[in-house]
Order: structure tokens, then sequence, then C-alpha cells
């Protein structure tokens, strides 16, 4: 479609540059140099703003620029309703930026003539701004009108100059409603964002702290705005108190529904159900999807698919399908109760297997058995195992509702897909052999075959399901899931992702180290060359793409290097950390003494100069009795006696009278 924004560009540049817009982007459907001379400035601009209207109409916007391009060469002054047609062409492309223009050119024309904005001008400003994706170029328009000035693009000298209207409640509705439509508040996290909209919200509620000729599409709009914001909320809070006291304001469904919505935004789950039970005994129905959804979503991040589940059972048979009235980009919002119920199961299943990992590499570090935490007695998944999961009511009821899922869509859609691989790709943790990784990927291929693309989300999902794979627990296959990795990278190249993510590289790396062998098998040593190949590869790869390191990744790196035998490595790395400005912290010193324990010279070293550095470092770093095991070990290595008594000494000193 042709960009809006060249409109005035091409307007108020020179005569051959809007012949050569015109040309290269706008279909001639009309020639009006055909049209009979006429005398009147006011009749010719009719003509215009007629034809204007029909090309609107049938959402030929390509031809409404070309009658304003011919208007402006013919030096005709539009007038305002030409203006109004500009913005409303502005509403319908989504374009703000152009609607800015438009709107600054209006200022410039009062120069010129007796042309001044209306309210209804920044009605149709505040149209375009409703439905315009950019939140923060939003919420610099609404700002603007809110302080008094008239909102631009870019500075000038009449930037700063006052509105000449006055906000009543109905622009104020407006510029909630611009603010809190579904598609603005789903399609970011920035808490900025909600943070300035609440403060937009105190602005308003402070200037009117009567409440006074508040309707109830004022009281819905002010609780969504207060409601956007999720953390604590003194105004949140006295709108609460107030709505529920005052005689005159009564309940709606409407404003219950928004209520819900709000409360469960801010965690406040109890008192949202409460409200979801009063509404239903009052009226016996939901008039919105939404606040259900969200209340949903509440459980569903926290994995808590039972409570989801339940929800769901209970509640949404009361919800009507003549839901209250939305701008389209509210109405393109999915509020799928399947989708929320697959992401509670993904989640569930996310919090067990990122606990076994953890413990996992505990039990790596320490050479200790598995450890079941009272938090993860409490987790109904931590029963799980390769032999039962498939048979397990977890997986039975998953696949349930995949078939739901199937029943009730003619095929899956972007959701579907990625919350399906996301379930193989943890499922594979458990039993790798029932879900293997190149299904998940076939997946993915099927999805792009569908004509949709996986998010980066999914991709990082995939790179860490490799990397942390049973499929590769031995040392051999750690080249092929090396391999299998640096492919999903390419893939997500070609996809066009922004690759300047040290996580993304964090997961190449942490696919290079061994799970359990690390630094002592001996049938890991053929491959330490290969293995070093692929790390220098990877940090080319980090250098190509202006990733920079963080303390985690040179942690990973000195770990490899340690697994690779690659002592100078790890060396560079120690002295990089110092300069990179990081902390070498506790874990750091006991990943380098433990690599080093392999090799005598490094033995030495780790006795005579590191174990003295700790204190030295800013905060210092004190040795527990795991890095005090380790420096045992160095001793026994480069047979050192003195200094292996001198440690036991210690031992017994500072951990035997702890223990009794």
């Amino acid at each position: 479609m042709f960009h809006i924004s060249l409109l005035l560009a091409s307007s108020y540049s020179t005569h051959e540059h809007i012949l050569n817009s015109a040309a290269n982007n706008i279909l001639l459907l009309h020639d009006i140099s055909t049209t009979p001379e006429i005398t009147s400035q006011v009749d010719k601009a009719q003509i215009h703003l007629e034809r204007m209207k029909n090309f609107l109409d049938t959402n030929n916007l390509e031809a409404v620029t070309k009658e304003f391009i011919d208007l402006k060469e013919k030096n005709i002054l539009p007038t305002l309703e030409i203006y109004h047609i500009l913005l409303q062409m502005c509403h319908k492309a989504s374009d703000l930026n152009s609607a800015l223009e438009i709107f600054s050119q209006i200022y410039n024309d009062t120069t010129k003539s007796s042309i001044s904005p209306t309210k209804e001008t920044y009605k149709y400003l505040l149209d375009v701004v409703e439905v315009s994706s950019d939140h923060f170029l939003s919420l610099h328009v609404l700002k603007s009108i809110v302080n008094g000035q008239i909102p631009f693009i870019k500075s000038s000298k009449i930037a700063y100059k006052n509105l000449n209207i006055k906000l009543d409640l109905d622009m104020w509705n407006s510029i909630f409603r611009s603010l809190t439509t579904s598609h603005k508040l789903y399609s970011t996290s920035d808490l900025n964002y909600f943070k300035e909209v609440k403060e937009l919200s105190e602005i308003f509620l402070n200037s009117n702290p009567n409440y006074h000729n508040f309707t109830e599409e004022t009281w819905r709009l002010i609780i969504r705005a207060l409601g956007t914001y999720p953390g604590p909320c003194k105004k949140f809070d006295e709108i609460l108190q107030k709505i529920q006291s005052l005689e005159q304001t009564v309940m709606t469904p409407t404003i219950y529904s928004e209520l819900i919505w709000a409360l469960s935004r801010k965690s406040l789950v109890d008192l949202a159900i409460k409200n979801l039970d009063k509404l239903i005994l009052q009226y016996n129905y939901i008039p919105s999807r939404e606040p259900l959804y969200i209340l949903l979503s509440y459980y569903a991040d926290l994995g808590v698919y039972q409570e989801a589940e339940y929800l769901i059972n209970k509640y949404f048979k009361f919800i009507t399908i003549h839901e209250q009235s939305e701008s389209s980009q509210q109405k393109s919002w999915q509020f799928n109760f399947s989708t929320i119920l697959m992401k509670a199961y993904v989640q569930a299943l996310h919090k067990e297997i990122s606990f076994r990992i953890k413990n996992l590499e505990e039990q790596i570090k320490k050479n200790t058995s598995l450890i079941t935490s009272k938090e993860n007695m409490n987790n109904p998944l931590n029963y799980l195992t390769k032999d039962n999961f498939t048979q397990s009511s977890f997986y039975v009821s998953w696949k349930k509702l995949l078939n739901e899922v199937k029943l009730s869509n003619s095929k899956y859609n972007k959701d579907h897909f990625e919350l399906t691989i996301r379930f193989h790709i943890l499922s594979n943790q458990i039993n790798h052999q029932e879900f293997p990784l190149n299904e998940a990927l076939n997946m993915i291929y099927e999805m792009k075959g569908d004509g949709i693309e996986p998010t980066f989300e999914t991709f990082k999902i995939l790179l860490e399901g490799h990397a942390n794979s049973p499929e590769y627990n031995s040392s051999k296959q750690t080249l092929q899931r090396i391999e299998n990795t640096l492919g999903i990278f390419n893939m997500m190249k070609s996809f066009g992702y922004d690759m300047n993510n040290i996580e993304i590289f964090q997961t190449l790396l942490d696919s290079c180290i061994p799970k359990y062998e690390r630094f002592t098998d001996i049938d890991f040593k053929p491959i330490r060359l290969k293995i070093k190949e692929k790390i220098k590869h990877i940090n080319n790869l980090i250098k190509i793409h202006k990733a920079k390191h963080n303390q985690k990744s040179m942690l990973t790196l000195l770990e490899l290097y340690g697994c690779i035998h690659s002592f100078s490595e790890m060396r560079h790395i120690w002295f990089d950390m110092f300069l990179s400005g990081y902390h070498r912290n506790l874990n750091f010193y006991k990943t380098f003494i433990k690599a080093s324990s392999q090799n005598i010279r490094e033995s030495t070293y780790c006795l005579d100069v590191l174990r003295h550095q700790m204190s030295k470092e800013y905060p210092p770093v004190y040795p527990d009795l795991e890095t005090y095991n380790l420096l045992l070990k160095c001793c026994i290595k480069c047979d050192d006696l003195i200094t292996k008594k001198q440690i036991t000494n210690h031992i017994m000193k500072h951990y035997s009278s702890s223990q009794k």
C-alpha cells in the first residue's frame, strides 16, 4: 500500500517531485485536468472533497491521496473537512505518523485562512491513536493533549502552542480507550507503558475528585486504565472502594467484567473470583471472554493447570455471545481458552523439567544423589518417570486436550503449534526415546509449511532442549549436539531474527559441554580438539553478530576450556573477567579449581596463587567446604603434602565443630 507519510512530503515539495511521486506511487483513476475551469476556490475544494469522500468509502486510499496532491498542486487551500478525510484515511491505514504530519499542516494553514481544528478534528486524531501499534508515540500524542499542548512529531515553532479545545469527559474516554485496547495491552510487556497509562488516569481522577457525571463507560475505562499497571496503586484501591459504596453507581455486568479483569491482572485472583461469583449471582452471565481469560492466564503462568481447568469448566458456560462493542484491533485479539489451558500444561511441565535440570547440575558439581526439595514435593508432576510418563493422568489429559483442539479447529493456529512443540521438547527430558527432538523440528517445518513462522522464543526453547536433552548424554554424542544446535541457529538467521542476543550463544556454548563426564571421561580426549574448534567458531559468531559476553557466558567458557584441558584459555578467561568488570565469585573459583585439579602444573597454580587471590576480590570471596575439598584434590595431583596438611587442619578447625 502507498505509504501515507509520503502524502505531505510530495504535496509540499517541488512540482517535479510531485509528478514523480504521483507517477510512481499512485493509481491514476481520474484525470481531473479535463474538469471545466471553476472560478471559486471553495467550489474547487468542494469537488475534491466529494471525490475524496467517495474514494474513502471504497477504501481506495491511493486515490484519496492523489486528489489531495492534485489539489495542492493547483494551489487550492484545503478545507477542514478535507483534512478530516485525510485523518480518516490514516485511521483506516493505522498510520499515526502521517496523521500527526497532517495535524501539523492543519495548524500551518491557520496562518493562511480562518481554518482551525475543532473537537471533531481531535476525535479523528484519537481514532487513529486507538488503532496505532506504536505504544509510546500514542502516549506522546495523548500526554501532549492532556498537558494542553498540540501534538506534533517534530519540534517546530508552533509545537508548544496551547490547545484550543477543552478536555471534556468524552475526550478523556477516548484517551483511555485509545491506550487500553487489547492489542496495545497484550503486545507489550514494558512496565513503563503501563505506568504511564496509570499516571494519566491519576491526572484525570485528581481533576475530577467528585467523579462528576461519570458514565458507565467512564467507570469501565478508568478501572481498565488503572488496572493495566500490575503493581500496587492507591488510586485503584480508592476506586474499588468508591464503586462498591456509591449508591448512584450501579455495578453493571460491564463494570463487574472490567473489575474482574483488573483484579486478575494485579494478581488479586481471590478478589477477582469473588466478584465473578457476584456477577453471576446477580446477572447470570459474563459479558466478555477477556476477564476470564486474564484470570486463567494467572494460573497458566504458574503452571497450575488443574485450577485453570476447574475454572474453565465452572465459568465458561456463563459467557454470552453478545460481547461488548470493541474496536477492530480488540476484535482481532483472540481470547482462546484452549490455548490458555495448553499453556498451563506446558508451564507445569516446564517448571518440573527446570527443577530436574537444576538438580542434575548440582548433582554433577557436588557428586551427590538427586535432591527432592519441599517445594518439589508439592509438585504434582514430581512422580513422572521415563516408564510412567505416557500413562500418567497428566499426559493423558494433555492428549485429550489436543484432540479437542483438533476437533474444534480446521488446523492448528500459531499458538497451538508453538505450545505443542514446547510440550514435546520438554517431554524429551523425561523420555527422549518416545519424544525425539527431530520430531519437534519436523513440527516447525510443518508450521512453516502452513504459512506460520515460529517465534524467537520457540526456537530458543528448541535450542535449550538440545543443550539439555538426554539424547546426547555421552561425550561421543556431544559433537552431534553441537552440529544440531548450530543448524537451528542458522535456521533462525534464515527466518530473519536478530541474533544479537547473548542468551542464544549461551545455549550454543552449553551444547558443547558433556552432561555427565565433564572433566573425567577418558573417551572424551580424542574429540577435545574438535570441540575446541566449535568453541572458536561460536566465539567468532558472537563477534560477527556483535553480541557481548556476560558473566554467565564467560563462566561457561571457563568450564568448556577446563573440559578440553585448554588451560591457557582458562587463564585468558580469568583475566578477561577482571577486565570486563565482572566479579569472580565463588562459583567461578570452584569451576577453575575443579578443572585445574586434572593437571599437575595447574593444580600447583591453584594452590600457590588462586586460593590466596580469593580474599583479594571485591567483595572478598570466602571458600566453603566444597572449595577446600577441590583444593585437596589439587594437593593430591601435585603431591603437595604440606599444603594438604594446612587445608586439612583448617577444615578440622572450622567445619568439624560446626557439624557437632
